[in-house]
């Protein structure tokens, strides 16, 4: 779950405002639209990489990817959803009887 309590996130806001910074800064052509899922994963998986180092064992695997896929699971419900359902209103569903 990624809500921390609020001077807990004063901790990170800055340096998360930094790397999406850099992400979006990456292609200034088109603002930042075109930064690659490389850059992303490498992100996220030097996090993730460093925190496992930090600890190797199998509580921290565990931990580690529980986060990941409540991550996963959060994005999905918050953001993806919604957008899709929006998606949906302006384009029609799938009409499956038609095929």
């Amino acid at each position: 779950m990624p809500y921390i309590k609020q001077e807990d996130r004063k901790r990170y806001d800055d340096l998360i405002a930094q790397v999406t910074t850099q992400l979006l800064n990456k292609c200034p052509a088109d603002n930042g639209k075109n930064y690659s899922e490389g850059d992303l994963n490498y992100i996220i998986s030097s996090i993730v990489w460093k925190l496992f180092d930090a600890k190797p064992c199998y509580a921290n695997i565990n931990k580690l990817v529980g986060a990941l896929h409540c991550v996963i699971t959060e994005f999905e419900r918050r953001k993806a959803a919604p957008y899709e359902n929006l998606k949906v209103e302006e384009n029609g569903d799938i009409n499956l009887d038609k095929q």
